[in-house]
């Protein structure tokens, strides 16, 4: 069965700041998130265990421990000149599903830059500095 996995955004960290960058790929998250239903985040991580980079996508596999999944995220991360030097360094690519909870907001909410810069915050905290920053 084919699968789609579509890119809202990526991210790099430094050691003080993160940069997020939207990814243009035709398709708004609000729209293919209807028809998805999936939204999910996967880091990059490196020898040492931190996370160097991150990326937001929105894909039709529901399944978050699925190898495809992280298949597809590495396909992103390699394809975009963003994540694809970075991608060299990874090691893991850890991957978590976003609960968008519609009783609280809009999908449009859930995609605001406010929202996705709180969640790649929120994800580099519990995944690289938990003793490994």
């Amino acid at each position: 069965m084919a699968t789609l996995t579509i890119p809202v955004s990526l991210c790099i960290y430094d050691d003080v700041s993160l940069t997020v960058y939207p990814v243009k790929t035709g398709y708004t998250p609000e729209i293919s998130y209807k028809e998805l239903n999936n939204a999910y985040i996967a880091g990059i991580r490196n020898k040492k265990g931190k996370i160097i980079g991150s990326g937001i996508f929105i894909s039709s596999i529901s399944n978050p421990k699925s190898d495809d999944l992280r298949d597809a995220a590495a396909g992103i991360f390699r394809s975009h000149k963003v994540t694809e030097n970075i991608m060299r360094k990874a090691v893991s690519i850890p991957v978590g599903k976003l609960n968008i909870n519609l009783e609280h907001g809009t999908i449009e909410n859930a995609f605001s830059e406010n929202e996705l810069n709180m969640v790649y915050a929120d994800f580099y905290m519990k995944n690289s500095i938990s003793g490994n920053a």
